[in-house]
């Protein structure tokens, strides 16, 4: 099998490629731009032959403002996260970002040929593949680009593992199936199974709020909740005067973010510590030792269904 994938360029992705380059006031940002925009097409139409979504207009990368702001490529796939672009990167090692976008799959490498007539997919790598620490991969690391199918796939498979075991929890009693409820939409499980995957190739990330919900009353969430985001991050805020509404916001993942819960019961922090003195006497309570015991048979489940799928 062949590791790579060969795809001509369309004129069509060289001017928007010039058009967003000109944005730039620096000539080696105008051709990191050039390449990225090159290589996110490139990627967006080998994953349209394999009939996946993906969303140029959702990327980061597309986005006049966050496109300043980052100094990488990234392609948005609606039911799994983001990709990362490696545009004609030719060293050993290749950089990635000090900070994750939240979700991120992994990244694809792509070399695009001098007189932009072709690009070449050359290859993809997992995220759990990733040096985090120096923020850096080996180049001889990656695997045929046709493996990133495979990661959808294990994705998906995780994606309805997550899914099936809240639907168990939740048809418990009612103040369980109150809280998990909302939790169900496609957003939150992606955000949860990102957030699980995290303990694999980053063991020291925090993760304590993976079930935690935002704005829950005392009678806890009836209709819509969302997964507690980590804090916004910019990189070098001052090369922009003002973000208009409709700036896309960036969110990141890394162990260096806190977030904060804004529950009344006890984070599972807590309840790994004082799990013997918890009799349930209240929902919250029991909620607290629901979504811990949760997480950890995730967490055992994942790994089972990761040995047998790879």
């Amino acid at each position: 099998m062949d590791i790579s994938v060969t795809i001509d360029i369309k004129p069509e992705w060289v001017e928007t490629a010039q058009k967003f380059a000109a944005e730039q006031h620096q000539t080696d940002r105008q051709q990191q731009i050039f390449l990225h925009t090159l290589a996110i097409y490139g990627l967006h139409e080998y994953l349209a032959w394999g009939e996946i979504e993906s969303s140029l207009t959702d990327s980061y990368s597309w986005h006049p403002q966050t496109r300043v702001l980052t100094a990488w490529a990234d392609l948005y796939l609606p039911n799994y996260g983001r990709i990362l672009c490696a545009a004609n990167q030719k060293e050993a090692l290749i950089p990635l970002p000090e900070i994750l976008p939240l979700n991120c799959i992994g990244c694809v490498v792509v070399d695009i040929a001098e007189d932009l007539q072709k690009l070449e997919l050359q290859g993809f790598i997992s995220t759990r593949s990733f040096d985090l620490e120096k923020s850096q991969f080996n180049r001889a690391d990656i695997t045929a680009i046709a493996s990133l199918f495979d990661e959808l796939y294990l994705l998906t498979e995780e994606q309805l593992l997550v899914e099936q075991e809240m639907l168990q929890l939740s048809a418990m009693d009612d103040d369980l199936e109150a809280y998990f409820s909302p939790l169900l939409d496609l957003e939150n499980i992606i955000d949860i199974v990102g957030r699980l995957n995290r303990l694999f190739y980053e063991p020291k990330t925090d993760l304590e709020n993976v079930f935690i919900i935002d704005e829950i009353d005392e009678e806890l969430p009836k209709k819509e909740a969302t997964l507690m985001q980590p804090e916004v991050l910019f990189a070098d805020l001052s090369t922009i005067d003002e973000m208009d509404e409709e700036t896309p916001t960036i969110v990141f993942m890394s162990s260096q973010v806190q977030r904060q819960s804004l529950l009344d019961f006890p984070l599972l922090e807590k309840v790994a510590e004082d799990a013997d003195q918890y009799t349930a006497d209240t929902p919250q309570e029991k909620i607290a030792e629901a979504t811990q015991a949760l997480t950890e048979n995730l967490l055992a489940k994942l790994q089972q269904l990761r040995d047998e799928l790879t």
